[in-house]
This record gives structure tokens, C-alpha cells and sequence, in this order.
């Protein structure tokens, strides 16, 4: 009887300790406060507009390190999440767009879709690599290259929490189509996939299909095969697709995942 009671008395006292502790966890361990960021441009310093910094660098054959105090704004229309975008970022104002280039291939974790952000100028470089319009970057040879990840976090600043996207312009044809939509969001609605019931991409490089415009225009579609949808297959009919407007020689829309492209039927 004695051992009995030292049994049913230490499991008694040992209970009692773990309710004790459960209660202390329980305080320590709470939620805490959402932490939103705040940002404003420095005393002295310029913000331009997108389209602003873009005609301060017109010259394609030019690599312009940025030498003064100037900022940009906006707001983040494409990430690496899905991984269709790679190392880069979209950010768009109400005068346009523009792609920052960037060694992260993590970006989507600390920059949402939807997040305004503030992006320091000085000492990046604007450049017009691969054929392509002005992005802003490091220096990569005679080109325009990727940012340091350690240098991101001096160049970026959040201010907000993700909120409402830019509305996207829409395109019914090929004259509505210009450069300085490039780099923005577009909604191309009663389109066609010339390739419908094909995947997105090969599972071995980048690969371009064909959108059939609602005047009967075609633009390229084009599709990483690191993207995680790239299995995925073109839907048939017609429907509506927003993507990025890029520029590569020509035209092409970057999806950036499967819910840009919806309402797709053969009824239409």
C-alpha cells in the first residue's frame, strides 16, 4: 500500500507540473502582432516614375550606372514562385512597368505579388540586354546582370502590406499592343491556344506557343520549363488569359501561373 500511494502521489504531482507548463507555453507561445512595413524616400532624394527613369535612358547600346540619390515605386506584378519567372522581378506604376534583375531564386518569399516596394537607384545599372527593353541591375560584362542577393535588401523597401494589383490593360488585337505597355499586366480576353491539349513547355527548355488574338493576331506565349505548371495542357476553345507583356525580338506574354488563364470554353 505504501509504494501504492508513492506511485499514485507522484503521478498526481506530475500531472500538476504539466498543467503548470501547459498554461506557461500557452503565454509565451502567443501570436504575435503582425509586423507591417513602412517606407518613405529620404529627405533630399528624388522618386521618378517608371516612365520617368526609362527616358532618362533611351540609348539601347548604353550601360548607365546610376549615380544619383533617385528612387522608383511600385507595385509587385511577378514573382518566382511559380518559377516561369527567374532571378527577376516585375514591378509596376500607373506609367508603366519595369524588371529587376536579381540573383534570388527565393524573391516570392519576401516580395509577394501585390506588395508595393521602393527600389533605390544609385549605383544600379539600366541596360538593354538580350535583345530586350531597359532593366535594371548590376553590371555583368558589357550587359545588364543580376544584383547580389546580399546587396537586395539595400536596394528594396517594403512599404505595406500585399494589396490590390494594377488593372490590367486590355488587348483585343495587335494594334493595341505598344512599347510602353511592356513589363506591365494585360488581359487578352476571347483568345485561342494554337496548340491546345499540348503541355505549356518540354521538360527540356523554355517553349513558345502561339495565342490567337480575338482580331485574329497571334502573340507568343512563353513558357519556362522549370515552371511548375509546365506539364500542364493548353485548354482548348476560347478564353481569357492576363500575363506579363515582354519583348524579345517581338511580343510574348509570361503566364505566371494557371489562374491567369480562365474562362476558356468551346462554346465561344
Amino acid at each position: 500500500m505504501k509504494n501504492k500511494f508513492k506511485i499514485n502521489f507522484f503521478l498526481i504531482a506530475l500531472m500538476g507540473l504539466s498543467m503548470f507548463f501547459t498554461s506557461c507555453v500557452k503565454g509565451d507561445f502567443d501570436v504575435p502582432p503582425t509586423i507591417i512595413p513602412s517606407f518613405t524616400v529620404p529627405a533630399g532624394d528624388t522618386l521618378l516614375t517608371i516612365a520617368q527613369l526609362k527616358a532618362m535612358h533611351t540609348n539601347t547600346a548604353s550601360l548607365d550606372s546610376i549615380k544619383n540619390n533617385y528612387w522608383i515605386q511600385g507595385i509587385v506584378i511577378g514573382n518566382d514562385e511559380s518559377g516561369n519567372i527567374y532571378k527577376a522581378l516585375y514591378i509596376q506604376d500607373s506609367t508603366g512597368g519595369i524588371l529587376l534583375s536579381l540573383n534570388s531564386k527565393t524573391l516570392y518569399t519576401t516580395y509577394k505579388v501585390g506588395q508595393q516596394i521602393y527600389v533605390k537607384l544609385k549605383n544600379l545599372v539600366f541596360g538593354y540586354p538580350y535583345n530586350s527593353v531597359g532593366q535594371l541591375g548590376a553590371i555583368y560584362g558589357t550587359s545588364t546582370g543580376q544584383l547580389a542577393e546580399a546587396a537586395i535588401p539595400n536596394h528594396l523597401f517594403k512599404n505595406g502590406l500585399p494589396g490590390t494589383l494594377p488593372t490590367p490593360k486590355i488587348i483585343s488585337g495587335a494594334t493595341d499592343l505598344t512599347t510602353g505597355d511592356i513589363y506591365t499586366l494585360v488581359r487578352l480576353d476571347s483568345v485561342a491556344f494554337a496548340d491546345a491539349g499540348q503541355p505549356y513547355s518540354t521538360s527540356t527548355a523554355s517553349t513558345n506557343h502561339n495565342l490567337t488574338l480575338k482580331d485574329g493576331s497571334s502573340i507568343i506565349v512563353r513558357t519556362s520549363n522549370y515552371a511548375n505548371f509546365k506539364d500542364s495542357l493548353m485548354p482548348a476553345g476560347r478564353g481569357n488569359v492576363i500575363a506579363i507583356l515582354g519583348w524579345y525580338g517581338a511580343y510574348q506574354l509570361t503566364i505566371r501561373n494557371l489562374d491567369d488563364v480562365y474562362g476558356f470554353t468551346s462554346s465561344k
